[in-house]
């Protein structure tokens, strides 16, 4: 899920933030960053909505 990182980066976007902001813990958005577990398409839509992208930019693979 190095597409989160890449999105979250991009809008100056802490994990601690993006974390509160979706609800999540911290842990879920750091094992989701770093392909540790796999990740709930639920999980996904929060994460995409909080960054303003779509679940398919979280998920495809960047060039």
């Amino acid at each position: 899920m190095n597409n989160i990182r890449y999105y979250r980066l991009d809008k100056k976007i802490s994990k601690y933030m993006l974390a509160k902001q979706t609800g999540l813990t911290y842990k879920t958005i750091s094992n989701a960053e770093d392909c540790c577990t796999d990740v709930k398409i639920s999980t996904l839509r929060r994460i995409a909505d909080a960054l303003g992208v779509g679940v398919e930019d979280l998920v495809e693979d960047m060039e």
